[in-house]
């Protein structure tokens, strides 16, 4: 089995950019996963396993996009300058970044705790 591409990318939001990890299988991907991270000390304890789950999945073909919302982690503001409806923004970017990527393959979400919230909302 070949090793996955993981490459970071930058994504326009709102007022500033998200810091992404795009996981592309060998070939073109059979499906595409925006993964939606939890916040604070649930996102730390998260942070290895979606590591790990977007590595597997894109072992198997699949396409993945980790990312940080607006005020977190290595994208662009200060965390109290943004709110859910932000960062719900911030995954509606994101899934239009991976959409763009995942040349027509089926697409899906996948959030864990507040990325669960949000997570619904693109369209």
């Amino acid at each position: 089995v070949q090793q996955p591409f993981a490459e970071q990318v930058v994504i326009p939001s709102g007022n500033g950019a998200l810091a992404g990890m795009l996981y592309r299988p060998a070939g073109s991907p059979a499906a595409a996963v925006l993964l939606c991270d939890p916040l604070f000390e649930e996102r730390k304890s998260a942070q290895r396993v979606f590591v790990d789950l977007a590595c597997e999945l894109a072992r198997a073909g699949v396409a993945v996009l980790r990312f940080d919302y607006r005020g977190c982690g290595d994208s662009s503001g200060e965390f109290a300058e943004f709110a859910p409806t932000d960062w719900g923004a911030d995954v509606q970017a994101a899934w239009a970044c991976l959409r763009s990527c995942a040349g027509g393959a089926p697409t899906g979400l996948l959030g864990l705790r507040l990325g669960a919230s949000v997570a619904p909302l693109p369209r």
